[in-house]
């Protein structure tokens, strides 16, 4: 016999599940506070940054804070409302060492190259971002690596998202290779911005525009090149932790769909549709309105089994 809850919850679709993931609480919020300081806020002006977001100051302060998806980006909206700087992504960017990334950017330093450093970040980077995914693949010589942002924004956010990652990818990629990265190839979704040189100061390699996906490209022999920094002791370390917080980010994902079905269990058969289903979760989850209209999100499906099942760097 066919169970009607499972059926229910099943019927509505990956868009409604994902919406419902991005209000997850898991990014850390030190990268707002960062935004902040790249603004020249002090305290006084942070209710400016935070306006649309539940969060008052002393919450944004505080150092274990952890903020929603939909949070990070009301947060960078109103920060490039308060910037003169048309490059603020790529300032911004700078601003993000490593280490900036907790134990997953102490993990890509202690890999033994960059190659297992960015599969490492592949896997982990929901545990910082949860609305970024990365998709590697290798091909005539040369390591792929395409960017998903699986949340709604405006075109200005996703530039601004898009210079911030590479920045940080080359950061990471310095930092391993010992030099900056000029064999990379890094390709953006829209037209070169008028600021266009800024591009060339702050990312070394090759930039190419109008491309249909966020993406870099470098060299299999670059990527090998021994870390001199490596440190197998401690990437085991950084490893464990970095899988214990992916599973606390799945057990979080798993209690949202479970709130889903028992939402659809407390209506009448027939009386709730997919945009029904989404909009009174939202109503009765969400720190604040928060609108569903043009929602296009995609389930990420990072699960530790398929994580163990790659083959692991030593």
């Amino acid at each position: 016999m066919t169970d009607p809850v499972r059926s229910a919850a099943a019927s509505v679709p990956e868009s409604t599940r994902e919406s419902a993931t991005k209000d997850v609480a898991s990014i850390p919020s030190n990268y707002s506070r960062l935004i902040a300081q790249e603004l020249g806020l002090h305290t006084k002006g942070l209710p400016a940054l935070l306006v649309g977001t539940g969060l008052g100051r002393t919450q944004f302060l505080q150092e274990e804070r952890l903020i929603s998806g939909q949070q990070q980006i009301r947060i960078l909206e109103n920060a490039l409302q308060l910037t003169e700087n048309e490059g603020f992504g790529l300032s911004l960017g700078k601003r993000l060492t490593p280490l900036t990334h907790g134990m997953m950017g102490f993990m890509a330093n202690s890999s033994q190259d960059l190659y297992t450093a960015v599969q490492a970040i592949s896997l982990f980077v929901p545990t910082r971002m949860n609305f970024a995914g990365l998709e590697l693949s290798e091909r005539n010589g040369l390591l792929e690596g395409r960017l998903r942002l699986d949340i709604q924004m405006s075109d200005a956010v996703r530039r601004c998202l898009a210079e911030t990652f590479a920045r940080m990818f080359f950061a990471i990629a310095e930092f391993i290779v010992g030099r900056p990265l000029v064999e990379a190839e890094v390709f953006f979704e829209y037209a070169e911005p008028r600021y266009g040189d800024d591009y060339r100061t702050y990312l070394p390699g090759s930039l190419n525009f109008h491309a249909e996906n966020l993406m870099f490209r470098v060299p299999m022999a670059v990527c090998r090149k021994p870390n001199v920094s490596a440190n197998h002791e401690n990437y085991q370390l950084a490893l464990a932790q970095c899988e214990t917080m992916l599973e606390q980010l799945q057990r979080q994902t798993l209690d949202y769909q479970t709130r889903v079905k028992k939402l659809m269990l407390s209506r009448p058969p027939g009386t709730l549709d997919e945009e029904g289903a989404a909009a009174a979760f939202f109503l009765v989850s969400a720190p604040w309105h928060v609108s569903l209209t043009g929602r296009t999100l995609r389930l990420n499906k990072y699960e530790m089994a398929s994580c163990r099942s790659r083959q692991r760097p030593i």
